[in-house]
């Protein structure tokens, strides 16, 4: 047996059987004494090294092991051959005697051994012949496996032959086993290729997305597939034509550059252009080039997809976008305008109080009164624009408005990106305005886009929920239990720490980057909910995505606000109240000093909630009522300080006024005790005290 070549020695991979084919026993004799003696030596050496302690010497190569099988008649030569081939031991080396009576002789016997195995290597041993060379070599073709050994031989000869002719059969094996290995990876591959040119050409042809095909760097079209050709209204594919010829000249630098890059062997970033279309509108296209190699020439496939929808929605959203800054500008500047507004008519009504002023001049006090009511008209007009125009109230299912939004959406989303509905129709129905919820759904949803980097998923829920206690945050409109309809979408993107989600509401926030938001999406999502008497949770942390909850009272429940009402007013004017009075503005300071100073109240006056803090401290919490701006300096705003001084003293009346009027405010409702009195800027001394009067009454 020859041992596998996993397991045999370099030396011994070689086939090295050979079959004596002789009609006379002695040559058999003589052969094993010339094949096998090289063994028979290795055996004794290895004996002798074992007996004198010799066997750490290194080893010398061992000679080649030859397997000799005999055989005396061509017949029994053959079939040993066959069985060898049977058993997968093959010959690699027949010695033949030319002459073997009574059977074959020596060439028939070469013939048939020749047909049987074809890589059999074959030396005829002959003292003369009966054949010439030319008949040997007609009969036993091809020649190059037939050898002639002349009796008498030499043994080196004879030993020679064996090892060389063994040798070539166990190279020439190699050789068409590789050639073999060869053929069949040309075939998988061949196989492979076929099989990528038939799933390219089913896309190319079949599929709905644009392709051609130019040559570079001329860009000159090759070849179109029919959506291309729907794309650009053509009957037949465009002939000796440069691509940009087919799209229009004015694209030309955009598509100049993407060829030379593709040219040098690059693959160029995706570019749009713009087509005209007609009727004073634009087409827009994402071209996407990739080159590639065809018959030795430098190809370029263009992929081609028109994003005139996603573009116009964008643009849509982008015009959206600017006036919610618009908006967000003119409450700003109504604010600070309503702080001036506050001091002249806080002021004028003030010295209206003066029973001795002569009639002139209280004339041209009523005059400055009434110009500061024009401009607090103005202010309040302001305010209305920032919140923009309510549209109208009606009765609808949201489910089934979101899923109408589904083909819109999914034109804004990334195509790595899934979104999942679970909207069923019919379960429940708001009343609310129907373009603000779509621009709800739709503002979250590209919220939730942007956080997913891609290969993330965007769920989205609508059903309804009874509510037994939600938390009063500073997020929340205060309400009942009762039942509401959730708006749910939840993403797997990055996520947000404590920090941002306690700013992510404010108008102008953003935690992206420069180009990719505004800070005004979800300051919108908060307005609508807001004026729909709803709310909204968020939930998330970095790297876990995000979820918002927005809530809309269902329609057909008794869902109500939930803020305490006022009680009858009390007079106040002749209590003797403390003050914690806490306002940035120097001037409404002074104002607030000589308004509440007339009515001979104790004062304590802070300009940011730090300083206010201390006062308290410093007080032992010893005051009835905390008159505050609602924005202040200093890290913690008027409601928030509300809300730390409630905690030592459950029964302080609270007062929060703001340039922003109480639609556009966030929620005031307090954990303890009653909500706060709110008071719009700007106010008068009447205005204030009817303020004061009311939060006093409320915490009797």
């Amino acid at each position: 047996m020859i041992p596998s070549s996993s397991t045999a020695s370099p030396w011994a991979q070689q086939n090295h059987r050979v079959l004596l084919v002789d009609d006379t026993p002695s040559i058999h004799e003589d052969f094993r004494k010339i094949l096998m003696t090289a063994t028979e030596s290795t055996d004794f050496s290895d004996l002798e090294n074992a007996v004198l302690g010799a066997a750490d010497e290194p080893a010398a190569p061992p000679p080649d092991t030859f397997e000799l099988a005999h055989a005396y008649q061509g017949e029994e030569a053959l079939q040993m051959v066959q069985n060898s081939l049977d058993t997968d031991h093959p010959f690699a080396v027949a010695f033949v005697d030319m002459r073997m009576p009574p059977g074959w002789d020596g060439l028939e016997t070469s013939k048939r051994l020749r047909e049987c195995d074809p890589r059999i290597q074959i030396i005829i041993c002959t003292a003369y012949s009966d054949h010439t060379w030319t008949r040997i070599t007609e009969v036993l073709r091809p020649a190059d496996n037939v050898l002639i050994l002349k009796k008498p031989f030499d043994n080196i000869e004879a030993l020679q032959l064996a090892h060389t002719l063994s040798t070539k059969w166990s190279l020439q094996r190699q050789v068409e086993t590789r050639l073999d290995n060869l053929n069949t990876l040309a075939r998988s591959r061949g196989d492979a290729l076929a099989a990528a040119e038939q799933r390219f050409s089913a896309a190319f042809f079949g599929g709905a997305r644009a392709y051609v095909i130019v040559s570079l760097p001329d860009g000159k079209v090759i070849q179109t597939n029919p959506a291309f050709n729907r794309l650009m209204g053509l009957t037949s594919p465009p002939a000796d034509q440069k691509i940009e010829e087919v799209l229009g000249w004015h694209s030309g630098d955009k598509i100049q550059a993407a060829l030379t890059q593709l040219s040098a062997g690059h693959t160029p970033d995706d570019f749009d252009i713009a087509l005209p279309s007609g009727a004073g509108e634009r087409r827009y296209l994402r071209l996407s080039g990739s080159p590639f190699i065809e018959a030795g020439l430098a190809r370029c496939l263009f992929s081609i997809a028109d994003i005139s929808e996603s573009r116009k929605l964008e643009q849509q959203l982008h015009r959206s976008q600017k006036m919610e800054a618009m908006g967000s500008l003119a409450a700003g500047i109504a604010h600070d305008f309503n702080n001036v507004l506050t001091v002249i008519s806080g002021f004028t009504s003030v010295v209206q109080l003066d029973e001795q002023l002569s009639p002139t001049i209280r004339g041209q006090l009523d005059h400055v009164v009434n110009a500061a009511e024009r401009a607090a008209n103005l202010t309040r007009q302001l305010l209305v624009f920032s919140r923009r125009k309510t549209g109208d109230v009606t009765e609808f299912d949201p489910a089934a408005t979101a899923l109408g939004m589904k083909s819109m959406l999914n034109r804004l989303i990334n195509e790595s990106i899934q979104l999942n509905w679970h909207c069923p129709v019919g379960t429940c129905t708001i009343i609310a305005d129907e373009s603000g919820f779509e621009q709800v759904v739709m503002n979250l949803i590209v919220n939730a886009r942007d956080a997913v980097i891609e290969n993330g998923s965007i769920k989205i829920e609508i059903e309804p929920v009874e509510v037994q206690s939600a938390p009063r945050n500073k997020m929340a409109e205060p309400h009942q239990s009762g039942t509401y309809v959730r708006l749910k979408v939840a993403d797997t993107g990055c996520g947000m720490s404590p920090e941002v989600i306690s700013r992510i509401f404010e108008p102008f926030y953003t935690n992206k980057a420069p180009d990719q938001g505004t800070g005004l999406g979800l300051a919108t999502v908060y307005g609508i909910v807001k004026r729909s008497h709803g709310w909204v949770n968020v939930t998330s942390e970095p790297d876990q995505g995000a979820t918002f909850e927005v809530y809309f009272p269902m329609a057909g429940t008794n869902v109500v606000d939930s803020s305490a009402p006022l009680v009858p007013l009390t007079e106040v004017h002749d209590r003797n109240l403390r003050f914690l009075v806490v306002e940035d503005d120097p001037v409404v300071l002074d104002l607030l000093k000589f308004m509440l100073g007339h009515h001979r109240f104790e004062l304590c006056l802070a300009t940011d909630s730090p300083s206010a803090l201390r006062q308290w401290q410093e007080q032992q919490g010893r005051f009835d009522v905390l008159l505050t701006d609602l924005v202040l300096p200093g890290g913690m705003n008027g409601r928030d300080l509300a809300e730390t001084l409630r905690k030592d003293d459950p029964n302080i009346a609270v007062v929060i006024a703001s340039g922003y009027d109480d639609n556009t405010v966030p929620s005031l409702a307090l954990p303890v005790g009653p909500d706060p009195i709110f008071i719009a800027k700007p106010y008068n001394s009447a205005s204030l005290l009817v303020a004061i009067e009311s939060a006093v009454a409320a915490n009797a």
